[in-house]
């Protein structure tokens, strides 16, 4: 966590209002979860399809900041009864609100890579088709709700 908590460091100089988030995938998705229960001044964190985030140690774990977290329904790697004890542990409470959203989708791991057409494309040649995990999944509404307006051309970090 020392890494990614001197990432947040460094990129809140040139964050114009100070706040930073973070989005992981699979295993990242694992470590923003991680950060997000543990390191300070992280402003939200995205998880997609996080493993090891339902089980324990991690599913006891309490977040610091708003976290949305995407899990598919149909994942071989995630069973559906750790999903639900995650939404148990930290879904919304009569008392309130939680700060974890979890939202799920009939769809199996991998579903939201809208980029996966183009790396077959540029890895197997022109007409390869994606992996089947992507075929007939929800996938780019996810993204633009996540990040609507989020240029993929502007670096993070200014040069």
């Amino acid at each position: 966590m020392l890494d990614i908590q001197a990432a947040i460091g460094y990129a809140k100089l040139s964050a114009p209002q100070g706040r930073v988030g973070l989005l992981g995938f699979c295993w990242g998705a694992l470590l923003a979860w991680r950060a997000a229960c543990s390191v300070q001044g992280l402003g939200a964190a995205v998880c997609y399809y996080g493993g090891g985030m339902t089980d324990l140690p991690d599913l006891a774990k309490q977040s610091l900041c708003p976290v949305l977290t995407h899990f598919g329904n149909d994942d071989e790697w995630m069973k559906d009864t750790a999903i639900k004890a995650f939404v148990a542990r930290h879904g919304p409470t009569d008392a309130g609100r939680s700060q974890v959203e979890v939202q799920h989708y009939e769809a199996p791991y991998g579903f939201d890579r809208p980029w996966a057409g183009l790396i077959s494309s540029l890895w197997c040649g022109a007409g390869a088709k994606p992996h089947a995990a992507v075929s007939g999944s929800p996938p780019c509404h996810v993204s633009r709700r996540v990040a609507p307006g989020l240029s993929l051309n502007r670096p993070l970090i200014p040069p």
